[in-house]
């Protein structure tokens, strides 16, 4: 049987996903290969699709596999979920999920996703032409970390037993990825703390900034220091960092090969001290730094704590905490993970580090009396779906005097419902509203907020025909 990685850190064809499907279901049912058109409403995202097979559990529950061929480097989420919902409804209607590859002519990763139809709708008079689905997807293809896949799918594709569909459900879980991630990044957390305790300099610098529990300063020190880290994982996967023409052509490992190639004794004091306060955090000219553009990012992550001393005081932190051949430095770890900068929302999971998980690492890392002094409670993003969501749709409903019903139905279901002509001829008006409005999130921590409200602003909640207003301002406290 052929190693998963080998089908997996490929660009996308339709021979190797063959293998893939039956190495892992062991006896699905595969089809001819015989490309299809979709409907008229979703040819502006979709080229074509491909039945490839069905699957039947010990359970007789029944799943469809299928490829789609989405538009060149289209990223209409709701409208790739969506059309697997409408063929669940329409054509496999007895079937309780989908496993699907989705992929393009342009890029060379791809996404591997499992879609299902999870709950019914209980709001009495809404109509829907199919039930809205859930999307968990792996990123896969080349230059991808394989850790998290390869962890979570090779218990089903190494055994010998068919899968039930509970196992496939588990195998793309979002939250076994987040236990995996968390632990790992809270023995890196302590293994600094620790350390710094009882570093001399450290010592020295807290007590001249006025702490008397030198504990509370390695606590803000370390969550800020792997704070940054993590967020310049998140600003090198756009292709931001090192970047030497285009912004989105840059390093997409930036942090891990500047370790590779530094051969000096004090990595953090020598590369990433000045990267954080003499790069990121200040304006330059053409965005220049060492020859290579990276951007500014105001707001304060990358101020030094306190102003603490940076250029003059030397923590001497190991080399070997950020990177080592035993391959358990910290950047050693981030870089087996896939980082996503969309913003997962109930609907739609990557099976990737996002940004919601910053948030729930710093309150996880706190006990109960400093989360309380601090105010670190976060909101599942369920509920902040609800709030944005209603937040939008009242406002809109008050600016326009249009049916809020109406409004807000379409932000929760899109091109789900079955009557969107009324909502259609409005979205001129919605979107002038919209380019006047500004989102403030008074109490911003991990940034959920806004980041959420933003993804509607791009026309995924509306399904991209209503709202493509980029003109929204955004303002965080």
């Amino acid at each position: 049987m052929e190693n998963i990685k080998n089908l997996l850190t490929v660009p996308f064809s339709k021979s190797n996903y063959k293998k893939f499907i039956i190495n892992f279901l062991k006896e699905a049912e595969t089809l001819p290969i015989l490309e299809k058109i979709p409907p008229t409403t979703f040819r502006k995202t979709i080229e074509s699709y491909i039945v490839f097979g069905t699957y039947k559990d010990v359970d007789e529950n029944e799943i469809i596999i299928l490829s789609i061929k989405v538009k060149n480097n289209s990223s209409a989420q709701t409208a790739h979920r969506q059309f697997v919902a409408y063929l669940l409804e329409n054509e496999f209607i007895n079937y309780k999920a989908a496993i699907v590859a989705y992929y393009d002519d342009i890029r060379e990763n791809w996404k591997l996703s499992f879609v299902t139809i999870e709950y019914s709708l209980s709001d009495k008079g809404v109509e829907l032409k199919f039930k809205p689905a859930k999307r968990f997807s792996f990123l896969v293809g080349k230059d991808e970390p394989t850790k998290t896949y390869v962890q979570q799918l090779n218990p089903i594709y190494d055994s010998n037993d068919k899968p039930t569909l509970n196992q496939i459900t588990d195998a793309f879980s979002v939250s076994r990825l987040s236990r995996d991630f968390y632990e790992q990044y809270k023995i890196k957390y302590f293994e600094l703390y620790d350390y710094l305790i009882t570093n001399t300099n450290f010592i020295k610098e807290a007590k001249r900034l006025g702490y008397i529990e030198i504990e509370k300063f390695a606590t803000t020190f370390c969550k800020k220091t792997l704070g940054q880290i993590m967020f310049i994982h998140f600003v090198q996967k756009k292709g931001w960092m090192g970047v030497e023409n285009c912004w989105g052509d840059g390093d997409k490992q930036y942090l891990l090969n500047t370790t590779k190639s530094y051969n000096g004794n004090n990595y953090f004091n020598d590369v990433l001290e000045p990267l954080f306060y003499n790069a990121l955090n200040v304006k330059r000219t053409n965005d220049l730094y060492l020859g290579e553009k990276v951007p500014f990012l105001n707001g304060g992550l990358f101020h030094p704590i306190e102003d603490y001393d940076w250029k003059n005081i030397d923590f001497c932190i190991p080399n070997d905490y950020w990177y080592n051949e035993e391959d358990n430095g910290l950047l050693n770890i981030l870089s087996h993970y896939n980082f996503t900068v969309d913003e997962s929302n109930p609907e739609e999971q990557e099976v990737a580090i996002d940004p919601e998980m910053l948030g729930k690492i710093f309150e996880s890392l706190l006990d109960t009396k400093d989360r309380s002094s601090l105010g670190a409670f976060y909101t599942p993003r369920e509920i902040v779906h609800f709030m944005c969501e209603e937040s939008l749709a009242v406002r809109l409903a008050k600016d326009t005097g249009f049916d809020y019903h109406s409004i807000a139905n379409y932000i929760r279901y899109g091109d789900a419902l079955k009557e969107t002509e009324y909502i259609q001829t409005l979205a001129k008006e919605i979107d002038e509203c919209i380019s006047n409005y500004t989102i403030v999130d008074p109490a911003v921590g991990s940034r959920v907020i806004i980041m959420i409200t933003a993804d509607s602003n791009d026309g995924d909640w509306l399904s991209s025909p209503l709202l493509e207003n980029k003109n929204m301002d955004w303002c965080a406290f």
